[in-house]
């Protein structure tokens, strides 16, 4: 199979995490809308599609281990096309969690890991939920959206998703990650 190296450009990870309704998937779809509309070379990979499974009962691997064992060939394949910036949403809960995406990344050579959480207000998720999730799907995120909160030391940076449109918080991030647009 051949592939399209570009060694002198390094590979570049932004993972975007943030609880429920913060935003973290329409501001990775903003994000690659104007990276576009650049040179640089990019994909955006949800995390949670790497993940999504009902494993058999007697796994002993949790669905984050599945999601970084998947997450490396995923990145190479990528890279293989000449990729060299990822966008990655995702709701990361833990210090421990972000250190085995980190490694995951390291593994798939990319150099250098930024992690972004989006804040948002529980009533302002509530909102969001309601107008995105339907039926068990909302009522599930409804009881969760207080618990369901990244550690502290988690990100690099913080970024309010309250009162700011998802665009403006798109330019913020795509500004902090230093990627000319």
């Amino acid at each position: 199979m051949p592939t399209h190296s570009r060694d002198d450009e390094p590979s570049r990870a932004l993972v975007i995490t943030g609880g429920l309704g913060s935003g973290k998937t329409s501001v990775a779809i903003d994000l690659a809308a104007v990276l576009d509309g650049t040179q640089a070379t990019y994909a955006l990979i949800d995390l949670d599609f790497l993940c999504w499974a009902k494993p058999s009962p007697d796994c002993p691997l949790s669905i984050h281990d599945l999601l970084v064992m998947n997450l490396v060939p995923v990145v190479r394949g990528f890279q293989s096309a000449g990729v060299r910036h990822f966008l990655l949403p995702r709701l990361i809960l833990t210090n421990d969690e972000a250190r085995e995406l980190r490694a995951a990344l390291a593994e798939a050579t990319v150099d250098d890991v930024t992690i972004v959480e989006l804040t948002v207000s529980a009533s302002t998720a509530l909102t969001r939920l309601e107008h995105r999730d339907h039926g068990a799907t909302l009522a599930e995120h409804q009881r969760l959206v207080s618990s369901l909160i990244p550690e502290a030391g988690i990100s690099d940076i913080s970024f309010s998703t309250e009162n700011a449109s998802i665009s403006d918080v798109a330019r913020q991030v795509l500004q902090y990650w230093d990627i000319a647009t």
